[in-house]
């Protein structure tokens, strides 16, 4: 159970992402997931530097950001539908 809200990111030209994202929103009870729709490079580049609670990206837009580098990160969980 989350006790607090979160911030979800999605790259803004992502639209099954941002599909995703609004349907785990819905599941949650409201105002506890806000999303933030950015640029997906800078979207990645805070990545990187951990500046994040979840990011929701589609495969294609993973492979195009190439997001692969955050996928070994110690600190970081990937879940693959």
């Amino acid at each position: 159970m989350i006790m607090e809200d979160i911030v979800c990111k999605t790259a803004d030209t992502d639209a099954l992402g941002i599909e995703v994202a609004e349907k785990y929103r819905a599941r949650l009870p409201e105002n506890q997931m806000k999303l933030q729709k950015e640029a997906g490079v800078m979207l990645l580049s805070k990545a990187e530097l951990g500046r994040f609670d979840v990011v929701i990206l589609s495969e294609a837009a993973a492979q195009n950001y190439s997001a692969q580098t955050m996928y070994d990160r110690n600190n970081v969980a990937v879940i693959k539908m």
